[in-house]
């Protein structure tokens, strides 16, 4: 049984209507998928690159979120400890796509792992940064 579940693209061009975008996405998730667990899933938001991995974790942890549920990740790699606290609930991760590479979480949450894309990258992009 898969737990699948896509929503249409956002396009947004200004950075704080992304990050409002992106906070409607997150409160999405914790209504639509905590059921009677009332735990949100782990959320993994992969940026395009560092640098708007850092500015989108600073716009984040400035206004809504705790230091212990959102967390940058700004190494390639994952050691067995941050991938597990990864998949605890209620735990945003911010990091880029390189990361997510090889990584094989186990999600605690029935619901398993929401992940958000923040930017569409074409094939040659997403190898670097």
């Amino acid at each position: 049984e898969s737990n699948l579940q896509e929503e249409k693209p956002v396009i947004v061009p200004e950075f704080t209507a992304q990050i409002k975008a992106l906070k409607k996405s997150i409160t999405t998730i914790e209504r639509d998928r905590s059921g009677e667990e009332q735990a949100r899933p782990p959320i993994w938001i992969f940026c395009k690159d560092r640098q708007m991995a850092r500015k989108v974790h600073e716009a984040l942890s400035a206004e809504d979120y705790s230091e212990d549920d959102l967390q940058l990740i700004e190494t390639y790699e994952a050691d067995k400890k941050t991938v597990r606290r990864m998949s605890k609930n209620n735990t945003i991760f911010i990091t880029t796509p390189i990361f997510g590479r090889g990584v094989d979480p186990q999600p605690q949450h029935r619901s398993g792992l929401s992940t958000i894309l923040l930017s569409v990258m074409g094939a040659r992009e997403n190898h670097a940064n």
